[in-house]
């Protein structure tokens, strides 16, 4: 664990040395295979544990847990590509000519399958606004290669420069010009207002992917293929039917 948090540390700092230059704003249209919406391992491991009790041996909040885990598979679609991917230059930075980073954006078009029913006594006492950043936090976007892989996989083969060009789809934040990321609370509203829709809403996703070297945006074109969307959720407030 020691060895790979050094390794990310040192591909962090990769972002920031000099380099040779490129354009450091544009946009492009990405090919990506997108897989449906899946619940993590670790919620799939609680629902098989529950499964192998007898119907009528399970307690009341085990069905519940068992409803809500597998009401969030397939939850929604996101529609064929291409997708655009925009990306521009972090002016709070000077690196100097040819050493510039790009903050980068992904737009994701999706189709409501299910709607989610937010706990009444949860969403009585709890600010809209804290909902949303709540369930927006639950749902994980993991970048993959050409052959399935992740960053991390990688990172534990000691490929630096693939894992650094690799995007980190994120809904909790959104781009402003600037180094540091600041929090997306339109941005999750209006996700959470997607997802306690009417099934078949359709809805326009923009997902800041973090910060590149912006002589690298060729190789992440290149590398980004693919990508498969977690939901792994630590509270109950929240079921899809």
């Amino acid at each position: 664990m020691k060895k790979i948090l050094l390794f990310m540390l040192a591909i962090t700092a990769m972002l920031l040395l000099s380099s040779c230059g490129s354009n450091s704003s544009g946009s492009a249209m990405l090919s990506l295979n997108v897989k449906d919406v899946r619940v993590s391992d670790r919620l799939q491991e609680e629902a098989e544990k529950i499964k192998q009790k007898p119907e009528s041996e399970r307690f009341n909040w085990e069905k519940e847990k068992l409803k809500t885990i597998e009401s969030f598979d397939n939850l929604f679609t996101v529609l064929p590509g291409p997708y655009e991917f925009k990306w521009s230059e972090v002016q709070d930075i000077d690196n100097g000519a040819g050493n510039e980073v790009s903050e980068t954006e992904l737009k994701l078009r999706l189709r409501l399958n299910k709607t989610i029913k937010v706990d009444p006594e949860y969403a009585n006492k709890t600010d809209e606004k804290e909902i949303s950043k709540e369930l927006s936090q639950y749902f994980h976007f993991y970048m993959l290669d050409a052959d399935g892989k992740t960053s991390i996989q990688y990172v534990e083969e000691g490929d630096a420069l693939g894992a650094v060009v690799f995007l980190n789809p994120k809904i909790l934040w959104q781009n402003n010009g600037k180094i540091a990321s600041i929090e997306n609370t339109d941005g999750m509203l209006d996700f959470y207002h997607f997802l306690t829709s009417k099934p078949g809403t359709e809805f326009d996703l923009v997902i800041s992917c973090g910060v590149q070297r912006s002589e690298n945006m060729e190789k992440v074109l290149e590398l980004n293929k693919g990508m498969k969307i977690i939901a792994d959720f630590s509270q109950y407030h929240f079921y899809a039917e």
